[in-house]
């Protein structure tokens, strides 16, 4: 945790670690194809418009990755 100089708390405490375990390219579009099986495991980040498609970032969602196996998110509480 971060002290600014009169000692006092900056920022928000840390309470957990979440680790996600992503499938790769053959799981995610041939064998099993979770895209095709799982609607939403991803979604569109935080670009606008103007970027370019082969840069644009993409969110998971952790809750279909845990229902296609538990193991694939993990979570370390601090």
């Amino acid at each position: 945790m971060q002290k600014d100089d009169n000692n006092n708390t900056i920022g928000q405490p840390l309470a957990k670690i979440k680790i996600a375990s992503i499938p790769n390219g053959i799981l995610l579009t041939r064998q099993p194809n979770y895209n095709k099986k799982y609607k939403g495991l991803f979604y569109p980040g935080k670009d606008d418009q103007k970027k370019d498609n082969m840069k644009i970032r993409a969110r998971i969602s952790f809750n279909i990755l845990k229902n296609i196996a538990d193991w694939r998110i993990k979570e370390i509480f601090v």
